[in-house]
């Protein structure tokens, strides 16, 4: 026998009363499905690690992770205590349209995750704004990549990143969209040494990618 006490008219009443609880429970149980993923699963120490994120939502990884192991070579030449070198996605846009990945992307940056970030220039125009990245003046100015520079509310002007138009090769790479993108240094990373020289590495191996000859 069908209910009547329900119907579609007052299911649609009650939805719009109560949209924003749902949407604020969506979030929290994201939120602290996250946190329970990272703080559970089996990790590397932070400062025998470097993890490079790829801050895109449309972004994918695989395609990258056969440049880990030269990564890691370059990595342990600046720092033999280093054992991986991975790379990880993060589903970010404009976060004023996602703002459940805006909310788990601050979890990772709260939780010290991350040392190199490439970022696509939405990503880039946000997380700025935070000045957590690491002013590149002293480390990577002579890659040979433009200097992407951040002026803060306090009108100071970082050299805040390296601008990744020039390498295209990212966009079929994983997806990211390299025209405005930034790759970025995350200011407490725990392994510096290990950090700038995988960085420095993945733009050798970005700019080879570049200008390899086509193949048919």
């Amino acid at each position: 026998m069908p209910l009547k006490g329900m119907t579609l008219a007052r299911l649609k009443e009650h939805l719009r009363k109560t949209a924003v609880i749902y949407i604020a429970g969506i979030i929290l149980m994201c939120l602290l499905g996250n946190i329970i993923f990272i703080s559970t699963r089996p990790q590397t120490p932070y400062d025998r690690e470097v993890l490079i994120y790829v801050t895109d939502p449309l972004a994918f990884t695989f395609d990258l992770e056969p440049l880990n192991e030269s990564l890691l070579e370059a990595g342990k030449a600046a720092d033999d205590r280093l054992s991986v070198v991975r790379f990880e996605q993060i589903n970010y846009g404009d976060p004023e349209s996602d703002y459940t990945a805006y909310i788990l992307l601050m979890t990772r940056m709260s939780l010290g995750e991350g040392d190199i970030w490439l970022l696509n220039g939405e990503a880039a125009e946000y997380l700025m704004k935070t000045d957590i990245f690491l002013p590149l003046d002293e480390v990577l100015a002579d890659t040979g990549l433009e200097p992407y520079y951040y002026t803060n509310e306090a009108g100071e002007t970082h050299f805040a990143g390296l601008c990744l138009d020039t390498l295209p090769v990212l966009d079929d790479l994983c997806g990211l969209q390299s025209r405005g993108g930034v790759l970025a240094i995350y200011g407490q990373t725990d392994n510096l040494d290990a950090t700038l020289a995988a960085a420095r590495a993945l733009i050798e191996e970005l700019e080879a990618m570049e200008h390899a000859p086509a193949t048919r």
